[in-house]
């Protein structure tokens, strides 16, 4: 899920707040920053092609909040944490491939290859 907050920090220096973006990953329950907020491409994809999600709208969202929070606080020099206020949120899929590769011995191996970036992680 992607979350989109409003960051007000209510200090005489910065009265107006800026924007910051969290992605939860709905499987393994992880959250991650996002430096641009993302251009989604609406699609309709078939549930067989999916990956069931483990987690509901709240449990993200709290998920999404705590992580924006204890990176602030440990990136910000700050005195006050600022408040959030959500600004969007959207359920999204991002591709991804399941790749089996053959080593010179016959020894097979498996990746997962991100569609939109082409990084890969070793399974």
């Amino acid at each position: 899920m992607f979350f989109e907050f409003q960051v007000n920090r209510n200090t005489l220096i910065h009265r107006k707040g800026s924007k910051a973006g969290c992605t939860v990953d709905g499987i393994n329950k992880i959250g991650a920053l996002v430096d641009v907020s993302p251009q989604f491409i609406h699609a309709n994809i078939e549930k067989k092609y999916l990956l069931p999600k483990k987690l509901t709208r709240q449990e993200s969202f709290k998920i999404a909040k705590e992580f924006l929070l204890e990176s602030m606080a440990s990136r910000m020099k700050i005195l006050k944490m600022p408040r959030l206020e959500l600004v969007r949120q959207e359920i999204f899929y991002r591709p991804y491939w399941l790749v089996k590769g053959k080593a010179k011995r016959n020894d097979s191996f498996f990746l997962t290859v991100d569609a939109v970036t082409g990084k890969y992680h070793p399974i």
